[in-house]
């Protein structure tokens, strides 16, 4: 039986769905559960065929933020693990089995294709996070009762920095003997460079909305570690 499920948002750009899925179908032969959650598009999801999403579902949502629509994919899936994937990926190889294996080992708590260090936060809160370095928000793996365990993706962080957000808090719940995020480099997938977020229509004030969340990740979090949250400070 697979254990995983793929959950992909998209808000408009059905061809990115489609291509993501077409590249994925190809190059895996595991028939992975995929579940789609459109996020309110502008137009339906025209373009999506029975075959792209073949065993799989596809939600509609009215428009509440990628997090929200993470979370209804969650929500939905009946899998141990998941995996939150950006719809402007391409694959070139099989990649989940690899990528989930750490997690399935009860070796971390989440694992991800890629780092990134996080520079965009005021210094004083930089330095009394538990980190610097963080997976890359466009590919990455979590045990489905770890996930709930956590109450899912913040939906106050409409777009931005609800990844960062999970990371940190499960940086907080885990315990000292298990690495917390694990950086499965090399596999074969490729990131188009946010064309999901940055494209046309679909976030014409990009900018302002991820001024936006930033503004509530930093109120946020600026009022955990006053209370002294545990293992972040």
């Amino acid at each position: 039986m697979l254990d995983t499920t793929i959950i992909i948002p998209q808000r408009g750009h059905a061809d990115l769905t489609r291509h993501c899925l077409t590249s994925f179908r190809e190059q895996d032969p595991a028939a992975w559960p995929v579940v789609i959650v459109d996020d309110g598009s502008p137009q339906t999801a025209a373009g999506l065929s029975v075959g792209d999403l073949s065993p799989g579902r596809l939600i509609l949502q009215p428009h509440r933020g990628v997090s929200a629509a993470w979370n209804r994919g969650a929500a939905a899936a009946r899998t141990p693990f998941l995996v939150f994937l950006n719809n402007d990926t391409i694959s070139t190889g099989p990649w989940v089995d690899e990528l989930v294996r750490p997690l399935r080992q009860k070796e971390c708590v989440l694992t991800g294709v890629a780092m990134r260090i996080e520079r965009a936060l005021p210094a004083s809160l930089l330095d009394r996070l538990a980190m610097r370095n963080y997976l890359a928000g466009w590919c990455f793996a979590i045990a489905a009762s770890v996930f709930h365990e956590l109450g899912g993706f913040d939906e106050s962080l409409r777009v931005y920095w609800s990844d960062t957000d999970l990371q940190l808090r499960a940086a907080s719940a885990a315990d000292d003997s298990r690495e917390v995020l694990r950086d499965v480099a090399g596999l074969p997938l490729v990131h188009l460079g946010h064309r999901t977020a940055h494209d046309g229509c679909l976030l014409p004030r990009q900018r302002e909305q991820w001024c936006a969340d930033r503004q509530v990740f930093i109120a946020k979090w600026q009022q955990l570690l006053a209370g002294g949250l545990s293992g972040l400070d």
